[in-house]
């Protein structure tokens, strides 16, 4: 006779491995899809990336000690592209700055246009920036 509880536990058991990935591809850091360092394009979606251009305009540091940057992005195609965008602030030794947690805000950049995208760092330190790209 076969019992019924150690058949459910057994199914329970076998769907483990499956929504292990489910949920580790959902915290992937692969979701943004692009970033720009230095003005480099670097990106896990090489088609959304093929969009853009993007440009290192300035980085400063304020008389406060807070860092002021921009970007200059172009769209590369002639439809509207819709997208999310985050600034990412580092430290001297190019690690995220968690205590400076980024909130991604939503852009439309019209075809054949340019936008400058500027931020600053909420807290003081930061050495650097890396710019995150993700389409809607």
């Amino acid at each position: 006779m076969i019992n019924k509880n150690n058949l459910r536990n057994r199914s329970a058991l076998a769907a483990l491995p499956l929504l292990a990935l489910i949920v580790g591809g959902c915290l992937s850091a692969a979701t943004s899809g692009t970033r720009i360092d230095d003005g480099t394009i670097i990106s896990n979606n090489p088609a959304f990336a093929s969009h853009f251009k993007a440009h290192r305009d300035a980085s400063v540091v304020t008389p406060e000690g807070f860092r002021r940057v921009q970007v200059r992005l172009e769209n590369l195609e002639r439809a509207n592209r819709q997208l999310q965008y985050r600034f990412q602030w580092l430290d001297e030794h190019g690690m995220t700055m968690t205590a400076a947690k980024p909130l991604w805000k939503v852009l439309t950049v019209h075809g054949r246009d340019v936008v400058d995208l500027e931020a600053i760092c909420p807290i003081q330190g930061a050495a650097d920036f890396r710019l995150d790209l993700r389409p809607l």
